[in-house]
C-alpha cells in the first residue's frame, strides 16, 4: 500500500504491507472481571457506578459507598 503525505513543505510518498483487520476487545457483560494488572495504556480506569447507603446521606453517621470501576473498553475489573 502506498501512502502520500502532502503539506507546505512538499509532498512525500511511503510504502507499507497490509495488515489485518484491527478490531476492539469484546467487553465482559454481566461475565467475570478482569484484573487491573490486564489494564495499561492507551486503556484506562473508569468509575461508572457509585451507590451510596444510605441515599441520600442526611446524617453524620456512617455511610457506605460502593464504586464499580470498569476500563475504557468496558471490562469491569476485580
Amino acid at each position: 500500500m502506498n501512502v502520500v503525505a502532502k503539506n507546505t513543505h512538499g509532498t512525500t510518498l511511503a510504502s507499507s504491507a497490509e495488515t489485518g483487520l484491527v478490531a476492539p476487545a469484546k467487553s465482559t457483560s454481566g461475565g467475570a472481571a478482569i484484573s487491573v494488572a490486564q489494564v495499561s495504556l492507551p486503556n484506562r480506569l473508569v468509575i461508572n457506578a457509585v451507590q451510596f447507603s444510605p441515599n441520600p446521606i442526611q446524617t453524620r453517621s456512617p455511610i457506605v459507598a460502593r464504586f464499580h470501576v470498569s476500563d475504557t473498553r468496558g471490562f469491569a475489573i476485580q
